[in-house]
């Protein structure tokens, strides 16, 4: 015996127009990534939710994981402490600083998305990929409006967006303390490795860990 389906009431086309557009996304997925089992009744009584959940849990191979860790996310972090200690040494020459200190936010801004901002693409990296325990890494990574939000204003004012709020800015406030913000991703990195799934990680992660301890 089948179950009869909820019977159509206002919203039910955009709703049924929602399981389509999931199972339709379930087979075009790529073969690297292989989703939980969802049950239709889900869908059906929350459909938003069910698709926002599927997003979260998708599950990576091992073996990509591990590639990534090795090349991308080794290399955002290597440039971010690296640029980060050249522009605590200091560069006389304006255009140099200029260029420095805008990749230096750059990829401050790539390595915070990757840490806080849940993916919304499948393509979309994550440390929800990495890690087994979504509760203890959100209970434990530092704040990010505590330690972070002031930069993403400025990031988002000052570097990323061409915006007429520049004009705002005094000019004591245009330099940038980019070293109060070393620490706080040290943390950040720190809860990671603790809560991270090691097998998940390259040889070359594990490398920028003793960094990490050497810098502090």
């Amino acid at each position: 015996m089948v179950a009869e389906l909820p019977k159509c009431g206002e919203g039910d086309i955009l709703l049924y127009r929602l399981i389509f557009l999931f199972f339709k996304g379930m087979f075009l997925k790529k073969s690297f990534f292989c989703s939980k089992s969802v049950f239709l009744c889900q869908i059906i009584h929350n459909p938003l939710e069910t698709l926002k959940i599927e997003i979260m849990e998708q599950k990576i191979k091992k073996e990509h994981l591990k590639a990534f860790s090795g090349e991308h996310l080794y290399y955002e972090l290597n440039m971010f402490f690296g640029l980060s200690k050249l522009l605590r040494k200091g560069v006389n020459d304006q255009y140099v600083y200029s260029a420095i200190l805008e990749s230096f936010v750059i990829h401050t801004c790539l390595i915070l998305d990757f840490f806080y901002k849940p993916p919304r693409k499948e393509d979309d990296a994550s440390v929800l990929h990495f890690i087994d325990d979504v509760r203890k890494w959100k209970r434990l990574r530092p704040s990010y409006d505590k330690y972070f939000r002031k930069f993403h204003r400025r990031r988002s004012r000052e570097v990323v967006h061409l915006s007429y709020k520049r004009l705002e800015v005094e000019k004591s406030e245009k330099l940038w303390n980019t070293g109060k913000i070393v620490p706080s991703v040290r943390q950040l990195l720190s809860v990671f490795f603790e809560v991270a799934n090691p097998e998940f990680l390259h040889p070359n992660m594990h490398k920028l860990k003793h960094l990490i301890k050497e810098t502090l």
